[in-house]
């Protein structure tokens, strides 16, 4: 407290002051680390509420705060502020912050403003409980007013002798909203191979009674295509006459190879060695003509010579041709 000798009534001599921050050195403080330090006192410091207006003695007693040094006023702080990124067009923008009041003079109220500041005091006012501090979660404030783009969300608080903090600005955009319609029955559909003839145009498939979705199982004629390669493509109509993008899938038309009936053997020969040309080796009977002939001839080996030899047999059908001979 007050050195001997100060002047005025009602000093208190060799006490100790009773500092909350405990961290305030005992000697004098130089006028450069002054505001280092929480100049409050205790609940038991002689110096609280002895003030004659009830309040504590010292820079945190009475109506107005004690300047610092250099005779700017301490002034509440917004410490941190976030803002949804995205908002729907006509939504609400939720915004979370919290502030911190300076000179024991706490944090009062608040106000935000977009895009342009009106000037502190005219902005739209915030809903909190005052207090030294706040922190305030999500809060929801209205957009309606704003049109479809960038916006700038400001903030600002105010301490109990009016002193307002400066602002703090988020960015966010107002994202347009899409309406879509509920969803129209299928009352219709059609296919088209290859070339689109328009919508409309193309081969009808039933579809049976109008449904959300159908599931068709249809035998489809390609009998108009030629062998190579081709695409199918179907669309389906709502019962608003709207018709849906088309679906497709190639395919392959194979050609139809034709075998000719057999025809029937009605003649047969054979020869050794060397093949003396079709039409000219030995003839064996084989009867009547059929699709098969079953033959148990006597052949003739004298005028082979000793040694090694090779047979052949090839028959013959009734439009002339000759087999490969075996």
């Amino acid at each position: 407290m007050p050195p001997a000798g100060s002047t005025g009534a009602g000093n208190i001599y060799a006490t100790p002051p009773g500092w909350v921050d405990a961290t305030i050195p005992p000697s004098t403080v130089s006028q450069s680390t002054i505001w280092n330090y929480t100049w409050k006192f205790t609940g038991a410091s002689p110096a609280h509420n002895a003030a004659t207006d009830g309040t504590d003695i010292g820079v945190y007693g009475g109506s107005y705060p004690m300047n610092n040094l250099n005779g700017f006023v301490q002034i509440p702080l917004i410490t941190s502020m976030s803002a949804t990124a995205v908002v729907p067009y006509g939504g609400n923008l939720s915004m979370s912050y919290s502030a911190q009041g300076k000179m024991a003079h706490g944090v009062l109220s608040g106000e935000y403003f977009f895009d342009s500041d009106p000037g502190t005091g005219s902005g739209t006012s915030l809903s909190f409980t005052a207090g030294d501090s706040v922190s305030v979660v999500n809060q929801s404030i209205s957009i309606s007013a704003l049109s479809v783009g960038t916006h700038v969300v400001g903030l600002r608080i105010k301490d109990s002798v009016g002193h307002w903090s400066l602002y703090q600005a988020r960015n966010f955009y107002v994202q347009s909203t899409t309406s879509i319609p509920a969803p129209s029955q299928i009352v219709a559909a059609e296919y088209y191979f290859d070339t689109d003839p328009g919508q409309g145009h193309a081969t009808a498939i039933p579809t049976g009674v109008a449904a959300d979705s159908i599931n068709v199982t249809k035998l489809i004629s390609f009998a108009s295509l030629a062998a190579g390669y081709h695409s199918m493509f179907i669309r389906t109509q709502n019962v608003l006459g709207q018709w849906s993008l088309y679906e497709g899938r190639n395919f392959y038309v194979q050609p139809t190879v034709v075998i000719p009936a057999p025809s029937k053997i009605v003649a047969a020969e054979y020869f050794f060695d060397k093949d003396p040309g079709q039409g000219m080796g030995t003839a064996v009977p084989t009867g009547a003509a059929a699709d098969s002939v079953n033959v148990t001839p006597s052949v003739s080996t004298s005028s082979l010579t000793q040694g090694y030899h090779n047979m052949f047999v090839r028959t013959q059908n009734a439009l002339g041709q000759w087999s490969y001979v075996c």
